[in-house]
């Protein structure tokens, strides 16, 4: 390369210019890189330091969608233990200035604002140490509205710019600075300015407006009740506003509490449903805890485009759309999850919102016991009677994934945010709920909810933690042993089995019972955990039968019960308990023979343990594929559907004798008779449980067992419903079955109607119908047609929220793993400029579903660097390569068994 001379230097000419300026940059990137990681290394990774508590927020904000930021300024009133030059605050990408604290003696010190690496947490610091005391924080401050649908956020629909927060679990921090932690539970002073056209809602009523200026106008709502930043919520913007009927005091006397609903503009009428089914269920809550709601008024806001389902903001609850808007009557399946979701959230302003954990490790108490009350209350308000055993069924599904080895307890230790990204998943709603169901079954209902009402009364505008919990539960029950038996199931991972084997005498019948953790093959060996558990068992006699119960505490037990020795046994009585069983040849192949016998909870208990029996090798695929005769035509819909998930697996992987045309053979017999009986189009005044069982048994035979004939006869009417061929007729299918008519119908009409949904799907604002669209379209086996749906994903008009479904969509083509995972590894830099790391975090699990070694090895390879900087990352990957590597062993050991002599 030249140099040329140039005032007596030397100047490097073309190339060599460039690479002087790229090695500075790569230079400069590699400083901020080390600076970021130190800054990082030196804030607190967990809780914030002892020493400086909030007392009370006055908070300012100018909040206009229109424009990509907003700003505010904040009064924080704090307590200092001592004095200091510098404390720890929450804050992440905000621009904070003027950072002042006066004291009450009228002593000011200007302060400085540094954000710590990106970590959320900042350091303010003083020239000169300021005094201990009470003292008032004030900062102004300036950020970006988040696009990620955390914090405060934007959201554009159909033209118009909306504001919308969420602030759970560690997001408050992107909107204002604070302490942002649920041990912080204080009161809140807020003003929003809006333009004068928005409307705007927060937790309380709004106590006056004045003008902001010049289009402008101030809002100053009443304070809150104290607490937690995670609580505070606003939604700005044209909103609908729809005033619901104010709900009464039903049991517990109270005033009438003020309800509304909060759509975005033009979808006001929707919320009418939900606004008049929201009374009743606040009025059994109140009688439930024995305590009125204890916020001011209700707002139910439906989002367009929101994270979580649904969040229970104190007094200004949001959901995301299709759980909440609705046009006309909804469908069973839909009236089935507003109400249990609906519940769920409500149940929180109780427990989690008067009452709340004071760290994330108890988060599980909020989510368990709202997910545990949901259900009591949706089966008062439904009487379908599979809905009294939808706590049953959500059990199951969790033990499922409680059998691999990387799970965490309910109550996991949480010190830093990957901890707290991680604590948000099944194991804290479901089996959480679990086992607190097993709990009341034991202590019996009365006593646990003298347990709960005096929890609630006692802790009641504080905080409580698991131990608080569990002595409530104790003293209300007068037994100490409690808090010990419950704590076995938070603070270990797994789920018990409990193997049984008896001998009869004259004395009664002897019963031998021992446990150790269920793992799934390929998990590894169970360790050295133990559980005291409630062990319920029904014994079957030729004329009657007997119920026995025991706390089963040791590696193994001995019990004698009393009376003539049983034909068999049910060794979860009622289908509370949170374990797995395991019985003798004899005495299974007995217990299906007796199945009748049993209630439909218990035999949908047993058909689970069948099959988790199965996956573990102790029955082959011929007995469970011949027991799965029987449960298929059981008249309890659940129990009936509950041998689907066994059958898709063993077709998938060639388990069933015939292959795929042997899983269509016996999938007709199975559950060809009843889907006859009860057709495709919907029946007045047929039970609604008939609607589900329908739409169970088509969708799979369709779509799953490859029943072509009624995969035509579906696509027709999906082709109909939706305008296809004319004017839409909506009214030709249950609610339940649309989603799989329209896959149907993508399937058989190919690219013609797959462009024919796209048009649609870019069109509806219907965030129902969008979700239906969406796995339809990504259901099309063209190869075409696959690159269009991935290309969506990466430039369509896909909310945020609809991401995570299609990506899942994407990926689920069990037939097609190899080139899907290709395909996502090829967007890996797109996905990383376009999700935030929480998702990215989560990426791992669309693979989850793979079924070989070979997969496992190249998911390992991938995902482990990608995964390790990412809240969460870490657990997800280990969670996807496990159920790889126990999905491959379970098929393997199948195989081996059908050859075997």
């Amino acid at each position: 390369m030249g140099m040329m001379k140039k005032a007596g230097g030397w100047l490097l000419a073309g190339g060599a210019v460039f690479l002087l300026v790229q090695t500075g940059m790569l230079q400069v990137a590699e400083f901020n890189k080390r600076r970021v990681s130190a800054e990082r290394a030196a804030a607190p990774q967990g809780r914030l330091p002892a020493g400086v508590r909030p007392l009370a927020y006055r908070l300012n904000l100018r909040v206009d969608p229109d424009r990509p930021r907003f700003r505010g300024r904040v009064a924080i009133r704090v307590e200092l233990d001592d004095a200091t030059t510098e404390f720890w605050m929450h804050g992440r990408d905000l621009e904070v200035s003027d950072v002042e604290l006066k004291n009450d003696a009228g002593h000011s010190s200007r302060g400085r604002w540094q954000e710590m690496g990106g970590s959320g947490v900042a350091r303010v610091s003083f020239n000169e140490a300021v005094p201990a005391g009470a003292a008032t924080l004030q900062m102004e401050f300036t950020a970006a509205f988040n696009e990620s649908l955390a914090g405060l956020y934007r959201v554009v629909e159909e033209g118009r710019a909306y504001a919308f927060t969420q602030f759970e679990a560690i997001d408050a921090r992107r909107a204002f600075p604070g302490f942002d932690e649920p041990g912080f539970k204080t009161p809140f002073h807020l003003v929003l300015e809006v333009k004068e056209e928005h409307r705007a809602f927060a937790n309380t009523p709004v106590e006056r407006e004045e003008p902001a200026g010049p289009g402008w106008r101030r809002l100053i709502f009443k304070p809150t009740p104290p607490l937690p930043t995670y609580l505070l919520a606003m939604a700005v913007g044209p909103l609908d506003l729809v005033e619901g009927p104010t709900i009464p005091a039903g049991e517990i006397p109270r005033p009438d509490i003020p309800l509304r609903g909060i759509a975005v503009h033009g979808r006001g009428p929707q919320l009418e449903y939900a606004l008049h089914h929201t009374a009743r269920t606040v009025q059994l809550l109140e009688e439930y805890f024995g305590l009125p709601y204890p916020y001011r008024k209700l707002d139910l806001v439906a989002v367009p485009d929101f994270r979580s389902g649904a969040m229970e903001n104190a007094g200004l609850i949001t959901y995301r759309e299709p759980l909440l808007l609705f046009r006309g009557e909804p469908g069973l399946r839909r009236r089935q999850s507003f109400a249990s979701v609906h519940a769920h959230e409500l149940a929180h302003q109780w427990h989690g919102n008067l009452v709340t954990m004071p760290w994330w490790d108890d988060i599980w108490l909020n989510e368990s016991f709202a997910t545990w009350m949901a259900r009591k209350v949706q089966n008062r308000l439904d009487p379908e009677p599979a809905m009294g055993r939808q706590g049953v069924r959500s059990a199951h599904r969790v033990m499922r994934r409680d059998s691999f080895r990387a799970v965490r307890r309910v109550r996991e230790p949480v010190q830093d945010e990957h901890g707290i990204a991680h604590a948000f998943d099944g194991i804290s709603y479901a089996k959480g709920g679990a086992v607190l169901d097993m709990f009341e079954s034991w202590l019996g209902p009365d006593v646990f909810r003298r347990g709960v009402q005096e929890h609630v009364r006692r802790f009641a505008g504080g905080h409580a933690t698991a131990e608080d919990f569990t002595a409530s539960l104790a003293a209300a029950a007068g037994d100490d042993t409690i808090p010990a038996a419950l704590s076995g199931f938070l603070h270990q991972p797994g789920v018990p089995l409990v193997s049984l084997s008896r001998s009869c005498s004259a004395a009664g019948t002897e019963l031998r019972l021992e446990q150790r953790r269920d793992l799934h093959p390929g998990s590894g060996p169970p360790g050295d955990e133990l559980w005291q558990i409630p062990v319920c068992l029904k014994l079957l006699h030729k004329d009657g039968e007997q119920r026995h119960c025991l706390l089963f505490s040791g590696r193994t037990q001995t019990s004698t019960i009393p009376g003539p020795c049983p034909q068999t046994l049910m060794p979860n009585a009622g289908g509370a308990g949170y374990y797995r069983f395991a019985l003798e040849a004899d005495d299974r192949r007995a217990l299906v023979q007796s199945r009748e016998r049993l209630t439909p909870a218990e035999r949908y208990v047993l058909w689970q343990n069948l099959e988790a029996g199965w996956r573990r090798g102790d029955l082959s695929t011929a007995e469970l594929l011949q027991a799965a005769g029987s449960f298929a035509r059981d008249p309890a819909r659940d129990v009936s559907l509950a041998p689907l998930p066994f059958l898709a697996m063993s077709g998938r992987h060639g388990l069933v004798p015939g292959g795929r045309p042997g899983l269509l053979r016996l999938a007709r017999s199975l559950y060809g008779a009843r889907l006859q009986q009860t057709g495709l189009a919907p029946r007045p005044g047929e039970p609604p449980g008939e609607k589900k069982l329908r739409a169970g048994i088509a969708a799979w035979l369709a779509l799953e067992a490859g029943d072509t004939d009624l995969r035509k006869g579906l696509a027709a009417r999906g082709a109909k419903l939706s305008g296809y061929h004319g004017p839409a007729q909506p009214d030709l299918l249950d609610d339940e079955l649309i989603g799989a008519a329209l896959t149907a119908a993508v399937l058989e009409y190919g690219r013609p109607f797959f462009d024919f949904l796209h048009r649609r799907f870019t069109g509806s604002g219907d965030a129902v119908f969008r979700r239906r669209a969406l796995a339809a379209l990504a259901a099309g086996e063209d190869p075409e047609q696959t690159a269009l749906v991935q290309e969506m994903l990466l430039t369509g008009p896909v909310r945020m929220n609809e991401k995570s479904l299609l990506l899942r969509a994407i990926m689920d083509h069990p037939e097609d793993h190899h080139a899907r995972f290709e395909w996502l590894k090829s967007i890996d830099e797109t996905l990383r400029s376009s999700l935030p790391p929480s998702w990215l975090a989560w990426l791992p699990a669309l693979t989850g579903d793979f079924c070989s070694a070979a997969l496992e090895k190249d998911v390992a390879d991938w995902f482990t660097e990608r995964s390790s900087s990412l809240p969460g990352g870490e657990r997800h990957l280990q969670a996807a390569l496990e159920r790889i590597r126990v999905c491959s062993r379970i098929v393997s050991r199948h195989r081996e068994m059908a050859v075997r002599p």
